[in-house]
């Protein structure tokens, strides 16, 4: 199976790579730069960019150039987006322009940029949110599943986030500051109030680039698929960081979601995007918009199915593990 790549910072450096690892596809990477001559990055992710990948193909392409993306898409049997730009109308753009190459060029099945929470709960207060509303509202609106099989992946949040600078992943991008948890300075930020018992999603990038590379398999995608390493509440995730690393966290009280959408506000007028990513997580998270569960009902349709049953020999790594690996008294950091 020929299989397209758009945008390998990121989660899609990991799905490359598993892709690849498999050898049952032709992995072709979709860059709008040479990976092999050109290190600059247009997207949230530069430091895969840098890398070239024995074993894939690069074809260079511009997304305004029409005939150019449906001639790099020829042949081409599945295609995943993994970009996410900064601009909210350059990333919708890119992205409808990507859809509408795969309809041009015959390709099956799609991916788009998503592996975060289910879009069914997430909101829109920030472009970067509302970018992703928007190609997963014309995909809705205007490509027909029988035409273009569509899938969004969903993963919750990223355990790589729990390390200095993203270094068990390599190619996310690093946000500058601790989500939940600053395993290192051992606070953990737990929130209060009715909204308290949210659940949050985790998983390492690489176990979800190994589960996206496992459905390529698949003889036919949901609308979505999950997966997800371990899923628990705040003071939960805190008791398991105390066990993995036999120290005590401090406990601060996260920012309520009213408190964090006053930042959210302030980050926005100042033109802060990481601002703003940082006042939307609490927010996000107390509404519960990071928790790969999914109602019954919705489950029971067959529209949103579990990579973790659907292959259930991968034994992505959980959060107590992957801290004890990490941070644990004979771990990475304790060298």
């Amino acid at each position: 199976m020929r299989v397209a790549i758009a945008g390998v910072g990121g989660v899609g450096a990991h799905i490359l790579k598993h892709a690849i690892k498999s050898g049952r596809h032709e992995v072709v990477v979709l860059s709008r730069s040479n990976l092999e001559n050109d290190q600059n990055s247009i997207n949230l992710f530069p430091r895969a960019q840098d890398r070239h990948f024995e074993g894939a193909a690069t074809k260079v392409i511009d997304y305004s150039d029409e005939a150019g993306l449906v001639e790099a898409l020829r042949g081409v049997h599945t295609c995943i987006s993994a970009v996410n730009a900064y601009d909210e109308e350059e990333q919708v753009r890119s992205q409808l322009a990507l859809v509408n190459a795969c309809l041009s060029a015959g390709v099956r099945r799609f991916a788009p940029p998503e592996f975060e929470g289910p879009p069914a709960f997430r909101g829109s207060r920030i472009s970067f949110f509302r970018a992703k509303n928007r190609i997963l509202q014309y995909l809705e609106a205007n490509v027909p599943r029988e035409k273009l099989e569509w899938c969004v992946f969903v993963s919750g949040g990223f355990l790589d986030y729990f390390t200095r600078g993203v270094e068990s992943s390599g190619s996310l991008m690093d946000l500058g500051f601790p989500v939940v948890l600053d395993v290192e300075k051992k606070v953990a930020e737990v929130p209060a109030g009715p909204n308290a018992d949210f659940r949050f999603s985790l998983i390492r990038a690489d176990d979800l680039g190994l589960y996206v590379a496992r459905a390529l398999d698949l003889e036919t995608w949901p609308k979505e698929l999950r997966a997800f390493a371990t899923r628990a509440t705040v003071p939960e995730l805190v008791a398991l960081a105390e066990r993995a690393t036999g120290e005590k966290f401090e406990q601060t009280r996260m920012k309520s979601v009213k408190e964090a959408e006053a930042e959210r506000k302030e980050a926005e007028k100042n033109g802060d995007f990481l601002g703003q990513f940082k006042a939307v997580l609490p927010i996000s998270l107390q509404l519960n918009e990071w928790d790969s569960e999914m109602p019954r009902a919705v489950i029971e349709s067959g529209e949103s199915l579990l990579l973790n049953d659907l292959f259930p020999d991968v034994k992505p790594v959980d959060f107590e593990s992957f801290l004890r690996r990490w941070w644990g008294k004979e771990g990475v950091y304790s060298k």
